[in-house]
Order: C-alpha cells, then sequence, then structure tokens
C-alpha cells in the first residue's frame, strides 16, 4: 500500500 501511495504522490507532483 506504501509501495502505490509513493508512486501516485510522486506522479502527481510530475504531473504539475
Amino acid at each position: 500500500m506504501l509501495c502505490c501511495s509513493t508512486l501516485s504522490l510522486q506522479r502527481d507532483e510530475i504531473k504539475q
């Protein structure tokens, strides 16, 4: 779960 959460956050940062 932590892995997925971190990936999601990083993806959001890249999008911005």
